[in-house]
């Protein structure tokens, strides 16, 4: 009888380690089949992306929001397929756990979850809505650029406030786009008194010109890309923002902007894409205050100019 007992607790190992292995290739084979499915729906969405892009200004509110929630639904019905692999937070939650267990820099992980709250916000507030609101919106050359929100912005660590521009780019991919520059000019006037006390009023323009890529850009492409941190986000959807751009004068009326990229084809091709807005109002809330001092470029311009620059004044 004694001889048996070490045979029972072996084929007890064995029975619970086969259970053990069963468990995790089934969960294995659930992983995979979830994921075939997952990007089987991301190909589909971006076989139909450059459609609803190329839709006209009018439309592409509407379109845009119809495929989005058609992805969101079609993501939805996978995940109750699979219950077990809802994964809302498990990205952040499994560096966290490892930086807890001193396998990842605590420092890098809390600028990793800064950078996910951030983009999660963007999901909910914005994108995940579909038919979302832009300030403004243009398709160019298979890209469609969407500035969704300009307000002013004040640095955490104090200083005086700028402007913050949230961009979403739809088209390019990581690598695939360069940005070279960025342009405002806007209408002020100029106040001059002759030697008899004479006022006198002119229009002129003044100019902030700038370079290089938003302060935050999330790309699209391999690591670190939007969907690995959100199930959701639609394939081939930058996201970032710029900060640091001055507020307008406080007089400064209507104005038009120039942001320029250099988009990379597959071939080596490098192609200038400008994407422009003229004459737009200058919202109250977008202006320095009255009396603040404020320094650009400013040149007194006729009425051709101002028109050169895109801007219409009454």
């Amino acid at each position: 009888m004694k001889g048996i007992i070490p045979w029972i607790v072996a084929i007890g190992l064995l029975s619970a380690g086969g259970f053990f292995l069963v468990n995790n290739l089934q969960g294995e084979l659930d992983d995979a089949q979830f994921m075939e499915k997952v990007n089987a729906q991301r190909v589909k969405f971006a076989e139909q992306a450059p459609f609803t892009r190329a839709a006209p200004d009018d439309k592409v509110k509407f379109d845009r929001g119809q495929l989005i929630n058609w992805h969101k639904s079609q993501i939805g019905a996978i995940l109750r397929e699979h219950p077990e692999q809802k994964r809302d937070d498990r990205y952040i939650d499994e560096i966290e756990a490892k930086a807890k267990e001193g396998k990842k820099d605590k420092a890098k992980v809390a600028k990793v979850r800064e950078r996910y709250d951030w983009m999660k916000s963007v999901w909910d507030n914005t994108l995940s809505k579909g038919a979302y609101d832009t300030v403004l919106s243009q398709y160019k050359e298979g890209i469609r650029y969407d500035i969704t929100n300009i307000q002013p912005f004040t640095p955490p660590e104090g200083g005086k406030p700028t402007l913050k521009m949230d961009v979403l780019l739809w088209g390019p991919v990581k690598d695939q786009i360069t940005f070279t520059g960025i342009e405002i000019q806007f209408v002020r006037e100029i106040v001059t008194t002759d030697k008899r006390g004479r006022e006198t009023k002119k229009q002129a323009l003044a100019k902030i010109e700038g370079g290089g890529p938003p302060t935050i850009l999330h790309p699209s492409g391999p690591n670190p890309d939007p969907m690995d941190w959100i199930l959701e986000w639609p394939p081939g959807v930058m996201v970032g923002y710029y900060v640091g751009l001055p507020l307008f004068a406080p007089d400064a009326t209507k104005f038009s902007m120039t942001l320029s990229v250099q988009i990379r084809t597959q071939g080596g091709t490098t192609l200038p894409v400008e994407f422009t807005w003229k004459n737009v109002d200058v919202r109250p809330e977008w202006r320095a205050p009255a009396g603040a001092e404020w320094e650009a470029d400013v040149m007194e311009a006729s009425e051709d100019e101002l028109r050169a620059a895109g801007i219409e004044v009454d």
